[in-house]
């Protein structure tokens, strides 16, 4: 089994049991719009699917780990990262380097992979210009690991992976969205920011309006978020739709202090579940 080749900000890897216990039974094409690290989707990958995300960077990264002329190449590269000396002066050098738009593919994949293990806490934010500026983390030494990146390449063969936003998936009935939108904050220090914009209470509500229709056209849904009235408020819009309240474990956040367990609600608009824990 594959496991995230990246950390993000609300990846659900930890409690993808939980969540793959609440799936439909049936599913024809399994949709991610959100994908991030894709930590539900690298759980238990479904022979189809439709993994895409509205950050260039990050589907680039998946694309060229998935491209069989590309992937040694880029193995080759992140081992030579392993072995550069780790310095704030390094980190910021390929920080800069990073954000420059005349990167090919394979350098940019490399960069972000090493940032994204390298910089503080994980996180991946931009400025308002879109680049990349997220500070040097505590590690000291960077890793190269083979294995997964391997089974994450292997995984990711015959699957559709997409630059776009959300509202540009076309999914039929019968097919699955796994929908995972940054959090409603659970207060004002939580940490929500997904790229150069705040994901706020309009783009939810704009979302819930998106399930209506998926909703509609007979698509089944699932969307993780946490557990506060607003969200429930949102999204919670038709006496069909279920919740369930669990317990998760925040790992990324802007504040150490609002790292550990907190609330977070599975809503579907189905209630006939898959019901086995992987």
């Amino acid at each position: 089994m594959s496991r995230p080749f990246i950390k993000w900000a609300g990846g659900k890897y930890r409690i993808a049991e939980k969540l793959n216990s609440f799936k439909p039974k049936n599913i024809n094409t399994y949709f991610e719009p959100m994908v991030g690290s894709g930590g539900l989707f690298f759980s238990n990958p479904p022979k189809k699917a439709y993994l895409s995300d509205i950050n260039s960077k990050l589907i680039n990264t998946y694309n060229v780990i998935k491209n069989k002329a590309y992937f040694q190449e880029l193995i080759d590269e992140l081992y030579l990262f392993q072995d550069i000396t780790h310095s704030k002066e390094n980190y910021l050098k390929i920080r800069e380097a990073f954000n420059q738009d005349d990167l090919n593919s394979i350098n940019s994949a490399v960069y972000f992979i090493y940032l994204n293990k390298m910089c503080f806490n994980g996180l991946y934010r931009e400025n308002s210009k879109g680049h990349f500026n997220v500070p040097m983390g505590d590690k000291r030494e960077f890793s190269v690991d083979e294995e997964n990146l391997i089974k994450v390449h292997n995984a990711l063969q015959n699957i559709e992976i997409a630059c776009h936003s959300y509202e540009n998936i076309d999914p039929k009935k019968g097919d699955f969205v796994y929908l995972d939108p940054p959090y409603i904050p659970l207060d004002k220090l939580s940490f929500t920011q997904y790229s150069k914009s705040d994901f706020g209470e309009k783009d939810h509500r704009k979302l819930a309006k998106f399930c209506v229709k998926l909703d509609k056209r007979g698509v089944n849904y699932m969307i993780s978020n946490s557990n506060t009235d607003m969200t429930k408020d949102i999204y919670v819009h038709s006496e069909h739709i279920q919740f369930h309240e669990i317990q998760v474990m925040r790992t990324i956040s802007g504040s150490k202090n609002n790292r550990g367990m907190a609330g977070e609600l599975i809503i579907t608009n189905y209630n006939e579940y898959d019901g086995r824990l992987f």
